[in-house]
């Protein structure tokens, strides 16, 4: 207990030192170069203790790297070895410059900074953030520090040299590294953004007019880190509001596919989209093991915690799910027929082709259609026929029900339906006849 009372005073006082280098090295923090290119000079003492922890470099970065893992939330949820492993390469060699600079004196010089940018480039095509990406270094810099800090709690003699004569050189570098880091992410979102919006745009393409060209869709499609081996289903969400100017359009677009990745529980690079006829198209893979009606009923239920989340976005058609490059346009022609087929003056809501698919089905077949629209068009002749049917079906052909809503008396119920049985030569109570009468009267609407 008394062991772990001096090391935290220790640490305290080392802290409150600390914070006063900071504020006295403010005229070294704007010019890091200068700093960095002036290692300082140890004592005999230090050095011997800088060289025994450099002999620790693998197990000391381990153990950095680990926990920059558990407490960045972003590098916790990579499930990428690759990542991991880049990570801990990363966090070593951050480690082997520091002993090296300080033992040796040699500075750190630009190509070494390069190495450096290059990793945290990479950082954009794992999904991380700018800011989980400035977490991590934060994270990994202040167990850098306690790993001096730690070193020295027992060497009273040491503290004043660590604190004055170190900590600026390494306030410096962690300042450079932070602003060269932060430089080459952001060159390379902005370099990605544009390369993703041209691969989005030839594979929306291969899928509109070159369908069967499945070797082009495939290799466009890894490229933006897609698996298309699943069926995917487009969500097409009707916009308003949205910004005059590209650049802030497109900013806006990417919210709306975080706040439909955050709907839909998926990684925005699991989504895949373009932006086409004032829609939105998005398309989401169906999961593994999930049905094609589970999935649809689940896709409706996340489109409409959308419109509760998500600005900008006033509707959404949902398509089925479809495979390859036919499925995925045929998919969006649904999703943005379910919009059109409820016209302009149904906004907020959710619309799946599912529901309509027979309409549709029918609709494309001349004849076809012509024949349930003959059937409205006969019932229509006689006074109250086709009131009455679509009472009869709107209230689950229960009799007593729809004369009482109709209010008519049951057996005036009864002769006009057996009058529509008569007409159409149909009996009411055969499941065929139902499903056909029901398609001519949702037509008729």
């Amino acid at each position: 207990m008394g062991d772990t009372s001096v090391f935290c005073s220790v640490e305290l006082r080392l802290v409150s030192l600390l914070s006063f280098v900071i504020m006295k090295s403010r005229k070294y923090l704007f010019m890091p170069k200068s700093i960095l290119q002036n290692p300082p000079t140890l004592s005999p003492a230090l050095r011997a203790l800088v060289a025994s922890m450099s002999e620790d470099l693998a197990s000391d970065s381990h153990r950095i790297t680990v926990n920059i893992l558990q407490m960045v939330p972003e590098y916790k949820a990579v499930n990428d070895q690759i990542a991991a492993r880049e990570l801990g390469e990363a966090v070593q060699a951050n480690l082997a410059l520091w002993y090296r600079a300080l033992l040796e004196r040699i500075p750190i010089d630009d190509e070494v900074f390069e190495q450096i940018r290059i990793s945290s480039s990479r950082r954009v095509h794992q999904g991380i953030s700018l800011s989980g990406l400035l977490h991590a270094f934060r994270a990994g810099s202040q167990d850098f520090w306690f790993l001096m800090l730690d070193a020295v709690r027992d060497l009273p003699e040491l503290h004043r040299e660590l604190l004055f004569n170190v900590s600026p050189y390494l306030l410096a570098h962690f300042d450079r590294v932070a602003r060269d880091s932060a430089s080459a992410y952001l060159t390379e979102m902005h370099q990605s953004s544009r390369w993703r919006s041209r691969l989005r745009a030839e594979i929306w393409n291969i899928a509109r007019n070159r369908p069967d060209d499945d070797e082009s869709f495939r290799r466009h499609a890894a490229a933006l880190g897609l698996d298309v081996t699943p069926a995917y289903a487009t969500l097409a969400m009707k916009t308003a509001d949205l910004p005059s100017t590209p650049s802030q359009q497109e900013s806006q677009l990417d919210r709306m596919i975080d706040g439909a990745a955050r709907a839909l529980g998926l990684k925005r690079l699991r989504l895949f989209r373009v932006f086409h006829a004032d829609c939105l198209l998005v398309w989401a893979p169906v999961p593994g093991g999930v049905s094609l009606l589970d999935f649809d009923h689940q896709l409706a239920s996340q489109a409409e915690r959308m419109l509760e989340n998500v600005p900008n976005i006033t509707a959404i058609g949902i398509g089925l799910p479809g495979v390859g490059a036919p499925g995925w346009a045929l998919s969006a022609e649904q999703a943005m027929k379910s919009l059109q087929m409820q016209g302009d003056s149904t906004n907020n809501a959710v619309y799946c082709y599912s529901d309509r698919v027979l309409d549709d089905a029918i609709s494309q077949l001349a004849n076809t259609a012509r024949y349930f629209d003959a059937i409205v068009e006969r019932l229509a002749q006689e006074a109250n026929l086709l009131d009455t049917l679509k009472a009869y079906f709107y209230h689950h052909q229960q009799r007593k029900t729809t004369a009482a809503k109709l209010h008519v008396h049951p057996n005036t119920l009864d002769y006009r339906l057996g009058r529509i049985e008569e007409i159409l030569g149909a009996r009411l109570d055969d499941p065929a006849w139902q499903a056909k009468l029901y398609i001519a009267l949702r037509r008729s609407n």
